[in-house]
């Protein structure tokens, strides 16, 4: 099961990285890891949907994988309203 968060719902750094997407979405992989909590950001990259899986680990965000997957632009498309 994914759990989604809007990035508007949540803390953001100071500093936005230059072409960070505002209406990237991160979700929360509740199927997964049982020994620590993986997540996915959904975001527009130069003109497709790009998903990264992601942990922190010790203060770190540790990159598991990514990838332009349908089904993470499905669920990007969805939350963010976007009809295609």
């Amino acid at each position: 099961m994914i759990t989604t968060t809007h990035a508007e719902n949540r803390v953001r750094p100071v500093h936005e990285p230059p072409g960070a997407d505002p209406r990237r979405v991160i979700a929360k992989d509740e199927t997964h890891s049982q020994t620590e909590e993986r997540f996915y950001c959904f975001g527009e990259v130069d003109g497709g949907v790009l998903t990264v899986r992601f942990t922190y680990r010790a203060s770190v965000i540790r990159i598991i994988g990514a990838g332009y997957w349908r089904k993470g632009k499905a669920i990007y498309e969805r939350e963010n309203q976007i009809h295609r």
